[in-house]
């Protein structure tokens, strides 16, 4: 069983770090297993051949963006593995939220401007609820098996944030590999739209399933056809950047959210909060980001 997770949230580079690691750790067969968060019932034996062969004297670990807001997650692996560290990466919230919609938007799981999505897909905000679950973790498992780290300190210096994480789970660190130098940044607002929105979820739901069952070579089959180009769109559509008004907004609402996390991790991060105290000529403590999503269109 791992001893170690990575557990997000999702797009805080958790693609980049499970290829940066492959190798180094033992790692599922497959990215995200979704076990301890939705496919629990398929049991341990299920979950274990995920890591079949194993390279004795590594450790084993997955990186699993979606058990960071999964409370069931959380107590499931403490109860079966409560030894076990994790790490938790932390980006800036309204970037990270608005790239998190920018993919659902890419994958066909959200057909609706931001402002909507983000009413009707409780799931985007409960991602966003750094000190409620930042907390949660180093209250299951303690301050010493938790590492929280800045996605600022990635982008920065990505081989410093390495050596932090190898020292955390306890391998040598390693130079990264030229190929991931330059990690995949996510700011862009080009977004491959889905030429048919039923379609591009089925597609999403036969590769989770694919993936889940371990039929890799049927996936790699599917993959080498081209089903991507034929569920996406041949050019890419652009995103409008995100508000400027909304964004702030977001920011103020999570503001409290943010200084109790800033408290709970003795760090700064201004660098997160609002800006700005006016909002159209009102203040935007008269305003929640609810209210003010009450009326989108």
């Amino acid at each position: 069983m791992p001893k170690v997770f990575a557990v997000g949230p999702p797009r805080t580079a958790t693609t980049w770090m499970h290829r940066v690691l492959a190798g180094r750790v033992n790692l599922p067969r497959i990215k995200e297993t979704r076990f301890f968060d939705r496919r629990y019932l398929k049991g341990f034996d299920w979950y274990r051949r995920h890591f079949i062969p194993l390279v004795e004297g590594l450790p084993i670990a997955e990186i699993a963006p979606t058990y960071f807001y999964s409370g069931p997650a959380r107590q499931r692996i403490f109860k079966t593995i409560p030894e076990a560290k994790v790490i938790i990466t932390l980006r800036d919230p309204v970037e990270r939220l608005y790239s998190l919609y920018k993919l659902k938007v890419s994958d066909g799981t959200i057909r609706m401007p931001f402002e909507r999505a983000v009413r009707r897909h409780p799931e985007l905000i409960e991602s966003n609820r750094y000190y409620v679950h930042v907390s949660g973790w180093i209250s299951q498992f303690g301050n010493e098996r938790v590492l929280v780290m800045l996605h600022d300190e990635l982008v920065k210096n990505p081989q410093a944030y390495l050596a932090r994480v190898c020292e955390f789970i306890g391998v040598s660190c390693f130079a990264i590999p030229e190929s991931l130098q330059q990690r995949r940044s996510n700011s862009s607002n080009d977004s491959r739209s889905p030429t048919s929105a039923w379609l591009s979820a089925l597609a999403v739901r036969a590769a989770e399933s694919f993936q889940a069952n371990n039929y890799k070579r049927t996936l790699a089959a599917i993959r080498k056809i081209g089903l991507r180009r034929l569920v996406l769109k041949d050019k890419p559509i652009a995103l409008p950047p995100l508000d400027a008004d909304l964004a702030e907004a977001l920011r103020v609402e999570m503001n409290q959210e943010l200084e109790s996390l800033e408290v709970l991790l003795g760090s700064d991060l201004s660098m997160w909060k609002a800006k700005r105290l006016t909002l159209h000529g009102g203040t935007h403590a008269d305003r929640s980001v609810g209210s003010t999503l009450e009326l989108a269109p």
